[in-house]
């Protein structure tokens, strides 16, 4: 194809710009933009695009570097009236001059420059990781209008930390409060979503209409409820998610007229909301509650509650209101709400409450590493401006001010600072990726971690005050130099013997910081290997954890549920190298339901109801899980049947050990009964008989850090539509998925596997945030015992190379090494016990911080607090020991030579 003539086409435009802007003060300005223009017209001509482009951006650059040493040269001080010597007098040329030299000195001691700079960016990278992870949580505002006042509504109970809100709670409350503008309640859904391509089970929420209206979010497209569908019996309708929208509706415009399939009913799609809005934390679809407040069970404390406080009304407020309806609640339901309490809480603590306080006790703790690393830097500014302090003796003796002696080091310490400043942000923004991405946790759809202004201006704030704190006290001690001494070498300033006391409070306070760390580190590290080495009660090695949705829709009668759970076991246990299976409505570490129970004989006038942890199993459950059966025996296959569990007097029930020893210490427990069910239950009898046939060993169906083993096995009855299915196998488990996959596509397509995971990796999961935190302090800790360690180190070899000439004469006289070792080392004695009393005394008060973090030990725990100060104090001393050993080995005769 032959290629069109015409004349060639000119810069790009934003260059040639650029060029005008730095070309426009030249008086032949119209002229060299002409030949540049008609330059680049040839070399596109003759040499390509490329190269004309490329030959145009040097141009370009050559022009900027001109304006830039013009202007440096337009900004000098007129040499005819000589510069004020103070910071008025302080200019453009002066300070590039001053930057110019310093990064000449910089170069030629690359070791100090490589030195300071991976100090001072280690220091801000851990600063910006930190910050980048609170900044996500808990400073970044929510995604809604005036966000602050938007609050959660909750209730409390002497045998609950908090419970939420049943249905005739949330109306006696909107009918009754003041303090709020409008109230909401929802509750978390799933849904099998079925149509064109595979069925899902999708995340979702039930909400009452307002919700949307309390948060102020409109949809995109089309409109959310009303309140005549939010009503028993009105039409099915809801609204979806942008995501959902994009992924399985392929965005069609016309989605607000068409219906989707939820659990096999047709829903009409009314409205689509904005990009990134999942409320309450992932949600891709949202249904109208449709409830009656007045039929609903009034202990059914099930739903959550958020509110928009009044303009003008405050959280205390709210709180005051909050427990003055919430005793009034409790007078209508006398005997079965003793003691309720009302609680209103910031919406972001509803998500990151739990993890607060240690994340700030981790982002103070990074802020210490920071002034440890200062205190670093400080200390090898001194001995850098002792060292060459004859060079500023000679400044001063010629002229030159105080001031230009500390704009000279302050230039220096600003070179540092930058340079260090973008190393440690790029440092730490990918840290925190790392650290993300080993987070088996999926965060709320308003957290996210970018890199965004507040990140930037801490990162430019942080590093303006490591200038601040490493770089001033250096440049106000050179600026005091005496030039007679350092012109004559007098022996102080020979042996720099006027900056060693502040060196030596900058050891203090390196010490004291690094045990502060160094405890937290101590005491999070041991408070999750305890939560590691605890035996969980379960072994799942071999084993894998399958979740299913089955489609009860299809399945409405309890005989056919029974027929699929029937078929699904039996085939998935006939495929190759699967050992066994069984099925359970929760696995362990999982936070199983919980329910209260009575023991028969125990009154309920006299005593509250105990609760424990409820969990329907299979017969062959403890065997695939290895949990150790102490007495008695499992569940007879019978006994699933619920035709043939009705003709018995009382169900089976396996309890674990922590309850039978509670409830029947020294008693056999096994023939014992039991009734499930809350207060409501004990007054109307229609609790259900339990007969214990057996007695298990304890697990951890909770947190690892609950103090609770009480737990109630029931025989799995299948009926519901979550079905958890424990697999043994004899091979690696993962190959074992998509075969079973398969195998459920082939039973009914509208049965997908959501949940596939390593039975090993429940634990794991359990204790992502004790292991990450441990870990970040542990390394924050590493980090400042090195920092410190290295500084000590610093302070005795540069007091070491100003004392060559006195050890020199010490050994010349008789002295022995150890005796130069021990009166170094003896000088460092007083400022090491002065930053380990200072530091104990102050980590005594900030560990308990950590305190609620802390499971299973204090945070004054005196192990801990005796090994760090025993391993600060050997680190101290091996840093002294080090040089002054050097230095007691060296020849006296060469020495005395060499002055």
């Amino acid at each position: 194809m032959r290629r069109p003539e015409g004349p060639p086409p000119g810069p790009p435009r934003s260059l040639h710009r650029l060029l005008c802007l730095l070309l426009s003060r030249n008086a032949d300005c119209e002229f060299m933009l002409g030949d540049l223009e008609e330059d680049y017209r040839w070399q596109h001509q003759n040499r390509g695009s490329a190269r004309a482009l490329r030959w145009y951006l040097a141009q370009v650059a050559r022009c900027l570097l001109h304006q830039l040493s013009r202007l440096s040269s337009i900004v000098k001080t007129d040499r005819s009236k000589p510069a004020k010597d103070g910071p008025q007098g302080l200019r453009i040329g002066q300070l590039l001059g001053d930057l110019r030299y310093s990064a000449r000195c910089l170069q030629r001691q690359p070791g100090f420059a490589l030195t300071a700079l991976l100090t001072l960016a280690l220091a801000i990278a851990a600063n910006t990781t930190v910050f980048s992870l609170v900044n996500g949580l808990l400073l970044r505002p929510l995604p809604y209008p005036e966000p602050d006042r938007l609050v959660h509504l909750g209730q409390t109970l002497p045998e609950f930390e908090n419970i939420d809100l049943s249905l005739p709670d949330f109306e006696y409350w909107r009918r009754n409060s003041r303090v709020f503008e409008s109230m909401a309640v929802y509750d978390d859904i799933r849904r099998l979503f079925s149509g064109d391509g595979a069925a899902e089970r999708i995340e979702g929420a039930a909400v009452t209409w307002q919700l949307f209206r309390v948060l102020g979010i409109e949809p995109i497209r089309g409109r959310t409820f009303s309140g005549r569908e939010d009503r028993p019996g009105a039409d099915a309708v809801v609204v979806i998610s942008h995501g959902f929208w994009e992924r399985r509706l392929g965005g069609d415009p016309e989605a607000t007229e068409r219906t989707i399939l939820l659990d096999g009913r047709p829903y009409a799609v009314i409205g689509v909301m904005p990009p990134g809005f999942g409320f309450p934390e992932v949600a891709e679809f949202w249904l109208p509650l449709a409830l009656d407040p007045q039929n609903e069970n009034p202990l059914d404390y099930g739903w959550d509650a958020i509110a928009r406080l009044k303009p003008g009304e405050t959280l205390e407020s709210a709180q005051t209101e909050a427990d003055l309806i919430a005793r009034r609640i409790a007078a209508a339901y006398p005997g079965r709400k003793e003691g309720l309490g009302g609680e209103v809480y910031p919406l972001r603590a509803a998500d990151v409450g739990q993890s607060q306080q240690a994340l700030m006790a981790l982002w103070a703790s990074v802020g210490l590493v920071l002034l440890i690393a200062c205190a670093n830097l400080s200390n090898l500014m001194l001995a850098r401006a002792s060292s060459r302090g004859r060079e500023t003796s000679l400044r001063l003796a010629l002229g030159s001010g105080r001031w230009a002696i500390v704009r000279l080091v302050l230039s220096e310490s600003l070179l540092l600072t930058f340079a260090g400043g973008a190393a440690g942000t790029l440092l730490g923004l990918w840290a925190k990726d790392l650290i993300l991405d080993r987070i088996p946790h999926q965060f709320a759809y308003w957290i996210r971690f970018d890199f965004d202004l507040r990140v930037l201006a801490f990162v430019i704030m942080a590093s303006l005050a490591s200038l601040l704190l490493f770089g001033l006290l250096p440049a106000l001690r050179t600026a005091r130099i005496d030039p007679a001494a350092g012109l004559c070498r007098s022996s102080s300033a020979r042996n720099g013997s006027g900056a060693l006391p502040i060196r030596r409070v900058l050891i203090s306070a390196q010490v004291a910081l690094a045990l502060v760390l160094l405890t937290s580190a101590g005491l999070t590290t041991r408070a999750f290997l305890l939560l590691a080495f605890q035996d969980p009660g379960f072994r799942g090695d071999q084993s894998l954890a399958l979740g299913l949705w089955i489609p009860t829709f299809k399945y409405p009668d309890h005989p056919q549920r029974r027929q699929l759970h029937d078929r699904i076991m039996h085939e998935i246990g006939q495929l190759p190298g699967i050992e066994g299976l069984a099925a359970a409505s929760d696995l362990p570490l999982g936070g199983s339901s919980q329910s209260y129970f009575q023991p028969q004989g125990l009154s309920t006038q006299s005593d509250r109801l105990p609760v424990a942890y409820l969990t329907a199993v299979s017969p062959d459950y403890f065997r695939i899980l290895h949990v150790p059966l102490l007495q008695g025996r499992s569940f007879n296959p019978f006994e699933t049947s619920p035709s043939q569990a009705n003709q018995r007097p009382a169900q089976e029930a396996v309890v674990s050990q922590s309850l039978a020893a509670r409830f029947w210490p020294g008693e056999d427990p096994l023939g014992k009964q039991f009734a499930l069910g809350g207060p409501e239950q004990t007054t109307s009898g229609s609790r259900r008989w339990f007969t214990i046939v057996g007695v298990a060993g304890d697990v951890r169906q909770g947190e690892m850090w609950d103090s609770s083993r009480m737990g109630i096995y029931v025989p799995f009855r299948p009926g519901g539509r979550s079905l958890s299915l424990v697999i043994r196998t004899s091979g690696k488990p993962l190959e074992q998925a998509e075969p079973i996959r398969r195998r459920l596509h082939q039973i009914d397509p509208d049965i997908p596997l959501y949940r596939v995971q390593l039975l090993d990796e429940l634990k794991s999961r359990a204790l992502w945030m004790p292991r990450l935190f441990s870990q970040l302090f542990t390394a924050f800790g590493l980090g400042a015992l090195l920092l410190a360690a290295v500084g000590i180190y610093g302070v005795v070899a540069y007091s070491v190379s100003r004392r060559r000439r006195e050890i020199g004469v010490r050994l010349a006289l008789g002295a022995r090494g150890s005796e130069v070792v021990r009166l170094m080392v003896r000088r460092l004695l007083m400022p090491l016990c002065l930053g380990l009393v200072v530091g104990t005394v102050s980590a005594l008060a900030a560990t308990r911080v950590l305190a609620a973090s802390l499971f299973g030990i204090s945070p004054t725990d005196p192990f801990i607090f005796g090994l760090v100060n025993l391993t600060l104090a050997a680190a101290a001393l091996l840093a002294c020991y080090l040089p002054a050993r050097r230095a007691s080995q060296v020849d006296p005769t060469s020495v005395l030579r060499s002055e």
